[in-house]
């Protein structure tokens, strides 16, 4: 983006900071808007997460328990 169209996209966004994520939904509406703490990266609308093949847990953790992965998307 130019400098005029970053102005143009914060004034009607109405942000301030970046990253500034816009989640939109098949349509094109914006369903979510935010910094990284606004948006559910887990309610995204058409995302399908992949599940852990049992092998693959098994192999990781020998408890069974999933690792929580801090992601910057």
């Amino acid at each position: 983006m130019d400098h005029d169209d970053k102005e143009v996209a914060k004034r009607v966004l109405g942000f301030k900071q970046v990253p500034f994520y816009v989640v939109l939904d098949k349509e094109g509406d914006i369903v979510q808007m935010g910094s990284k703490k606004h948006i559910d990266f887990d309610n995204i609308p058409g995302v399908i997460k992949d599940e852990p093949a049992e092998s693959d847990t098994a192999a990781n953790n020998s408890n069974g328990a999933f690792e929580i992965l801090d992601l910057d998307f």
